[in-house]
Formats: structure tokens, C-alpha cells, sequence
């Protein structure tokens, strides 16, 4: 889904027109599995149980940019930025002799929230794009992963 998308192009007093954009995209994905066991609720035994798994997952993406176009040549820059976050919920639920329901929850111990983040500026001059870099973090990439509510808060 694309809920929101901008350009605008203004002129310059040296006739190149200038070039704005902005655009910003949303997922949302579900995936569920469900198992129902009610043979012995059917035969009139009093049992029955069941099992359903969740995998939610989210992404959300923008992205910006500002170029200066002559003709069929464009100078500029670009940013691109994203945030993809998952997990996993599993429930149990279970009947015994008509009479006693147990409801159990799963989610993970160690991964509860697996979340991608990424950023990304390119330079572009004369319709080359080239990734830019910030003289002291040229070893670093601008692409993070975190695995768990505990890493999220600090």
C-alpha cells in the first residue's frame, strides 16, 4: 500500500527544473496455520484441543529525493530508508472431559521481535548513482538487525 507519494518540479531562473520526491509504502502480511481436533467432542466424549499459529510481519518503507534535471541529465541525491519487524505467537487451547479448558500462549524466548532496519543516501551526478559515505563511518553499513525486545530498549 502507498499512502502517500509527493512530487513537485519547480523551475529555476537558469531554466533547469528542480525536482522533488517523497513517497512512503506500507506491508502487512499475516500468516496463520489453524488445526482443530473435535473428533472426540463429536463423539460425545468431552475432549477436544487446538492449535494456532501466528506469524505476523510489517514493513514500512520510505524513500526522498531532490534532483536537478537539463535535459536528459540528472544530478542529485537520494535517500531510502526501511523497517521490516517480525514475530511469531502460537496458542494451545485443550478440553478434558467437558470440564477443564487449558489455554497456553508460546511466544519466543529469545527472538520475540526480529527487526531490520536499513538506510541508504546515493549520490547521483550525471545520472551515475553512487553511494554516499560519511568520511568516518566508511566501514560501517548503515544496516542494523535486532533480535529481541531487551536489544530494542537499550
Amino acid at each position: 500500500m502507498l499512502p502517500f507519494e509527493l512530487s513537485q518540479t519547480l523551475p529555476t531562473l537558469s531554466g533547469l527544473s528542480l525536482q522533488f520526491l517523497v513517497n512512503i509504502s506500507v506491508a502487512a502480511k499475516i500468516d496463520g496455520k489453524l488445526r482443530l481436533n473435535l473428533v472426540n467432542l463429536l463423539q460425545r466424549k468431552g475432549g477436544a484441543d487446538s492449535q494456532l499459529k501466528l506469524h505476523p510481519s510489517i514493513s514500512i518503507a520510505r524513500g526522498g529525493a531532490v534532483l536537478l534535471r537539463a535535459g536528459h541529465v540528472t544530478s542529485g541525491a537520494m535517500t531510502m530508508s526501511s523497517l521490516h519487524a517480525a514475530t511469531s505467537v502460537v496458542q494451545s487451547m485443550e478440553m478434558t472431559d467437558g470440564r477443564k479448558l487449558s489455554l497456553k500462549i508460546d511466544v519466543p524466548h529469545k527472538h520475540l521481535l526480529l527487526a531490520k532496519i536499513r538506510s541508504d543516501i546515493t549520490k547521483i551526478e550525471s545520472n551515475r548513482h553512487q553511494p554516499f559515505t560519511v568520511g568516518r563511518h566508511i566501514h560501517e553499513i548503515a544496516k542494523k538487525h535486532y533480535c529481541s525486545g531487551d536489544t530494542l530498549t537499550k
